[in-house]
């Protein structure tokens, strides 16, 4: 229920609806990360439920390391830019730390390898910006049954490139598409109470997620407008199920043969300066669904500082449509299953110091599913 956005784009995979973040982006290649607490619907439409975060990579960059640890770690990167390029390569690998008890209380015996590849190209020219990455994550479940073990692989790999202008004084405009083609492998072994082998599976979840975004950015007097639009579609891989032992036979994908879906908002946002001291925020955005009903969303906010003090006022909404797993899966096939609405009223107030701050903020959600009758 978070969107995270590298350089912009969105990364989840469809069928679960997220992705792994912690592991899967080297620390080396971060610039920056910012952190929008609470809904972020008017801005950024689907998924930007209870926040967004935003990690910028770098543009630049003459590295070599190596690393090795305890767990049987090892990895190393390398990192190289030029005029108008940037080269990341990183690999990590490691035996992973095993807990003394499985999810059912019994002795653990299960192996924890994980390893990580990842690689990043970027090219600027003007003010257009291309990218490319890839990464290939295999890690396993850290708690499991004593009789079971689960291997996960994750490969998105990302392609976008965007284009911008700085308008006139203060004014700016830009555009970007994307394309991520996400894999997703879950591998589940099972054995008998005597440790024999009983069945292998492996469940094939990958997807595939575009869209272009169109954003304008005015000033004008006291108010900064923001306005833009975007369009957003995905669609899944043929989700399936192979068992391979005893018996190779083919399970259940989707309830459904083909899914594709698409989204098409636009929204305003105005920032209106009260005066030195004071902000108000209006915003509304309109969400046009192929598979779901369409969604408004609004924010409204004051904030304000004086010297050390400042505050916030804030009454947001956003909405979350269904992942593929929650109404397109076979065992909980529920095809009227309605997007999950929220809706926050924000209050703080705090001292900001040139070493620290101290604040007080008092956070109201409502969240509400609508779920059909069937």
């Amino acid at each position: 229920k978070i969107l995270w956005l590298i350089d912009g784009v969105p990364i989840r995979d469809s069928y679960y609806g997220h992705t792994n973040i912690d592991e899967v982006l080297p620390l080396h290649v971060v610039e920056r990360i910012e952190i929008l607490n609470g809904p972020g619907g008017v801005l950024y439409g689907s998924n930007a439920f209870s926040g967004v975060v935003s990690i910028t990579t770098k543009r630049e960059g003459r590295s070599m390391r190596f690393n090795s640890g305890s767990f049987r770690s090892v990895g190393g990167a390398l990192e190289f830019s030029g005029p108008g390029v940037y080269v990341s390569t990183d690999y990590q690998a490691s035996g992973g730390f095993s807990p003394l008890l499985n999810s059912d209380g019994g002795a653990y015996r299960h192996a924890q390898d994980r390893d990580r590849s990842f690689g990043l190209l970027k090219m600027e020219h003007g003010g257009f910006q291309g990218s490319v990455s890839f990464t290939r994550h295999k890690f396993a479940d850290a708690y499991r049954k004593a009789n079971e073990d689960r291997f996960w692989i994750r490969s998105p790999i990302i392609g976008s490139l965007s284009y911008d202008k700085k308008i006139g004084d203060g004014g700016s405009f830009g555009v970007r598409g994307y394309y991520e083609d996400y894999d997703v492998y879950r591998d589940k072994i099972r054995y008998t109470t005597a440790g024999q082998l009983r069945d292998t599976t492996r469940s094939t979840l990958g997807g595939s997620l575009y869209g272009v975004d169109l954003t304008g950015s005015f000033e004008l007097g006291a108010h900064t407008l923001v306005a833009g639009s975007s369009f957003q579609g995905d669609k899944d891989a043929g989700p399936e199920e192979l068992t391979f032992f005893p018996t190779p036979r083919r399970g259940p994908g989707l309830a459904v043969a083909s899914v594709r879906r698409h989204n098409l908002g636009s929204f305003v946002q105005d920032i209106w300066s009260l005066n030195e001291h004071l902000d108000f925020t209006a915003g509304v955005r309109y969400d046009y669904l192929s598979d779901f009903k369409d969604q408004l969303s609004y924010r409204v906010g004051l904030t304000g500082q004086r010297g050390l003090f400042y505050g916030k006022l804030l009454y947001g909404t956003a909405f979350r449509v269904p992942s593929f797993r929650e109404y397109l899966e076979v065992p909980s096939y529920n095809f009227s299953l309605k997007p999950e609405h929220l809706n926050t009223l924000e209050a703080q107030a705090g001292i900001a110091f040139s070493r620290g701050d101290i604040n007080l903020t008092l956070i109201f959600n409502s969240s509400s599913a609508e779920v059909s009758d069937c």
